[in-house]
């Protein structure tokens, strides 16, 4: 894993492999289906993909791609 830069609000930007992406998941620390568990998380909170890109500081489109399971690089923030 490797620090790739900073939001705007301070946090970390960071890409990592797909091993340690496999590491968490097993360590339950991410979900294995990054896009299933945002739109459970929305549908929970009862959040629009616009509420919720705000929430993450991406854009609505952004989101909509990841829910749709069609972004294969994602860098999280942490």
């Amino acid at each position: 894993m490797k620090k790739v830069g900073k939001t705007s609000s301070g946090k970390i930007l960071v890409e990592m492999s797909l091993k340690e992406w496999t590491e968490l998941v097993k360590r339950k620390l991410v979900p294995i289906d990054l896009a299933v568990a945002l739109r459970e998380y929305r549908f929970k909170h009862g959040l629009t993909q616009s509420e919720l890109a705000e929430k993450l500081g991406i854009g609505r489109a952004t989101l909509q791609t990841i829910e749709g399971g069609l972004v294969k690089n994602i860098k999280l923030q942490t």
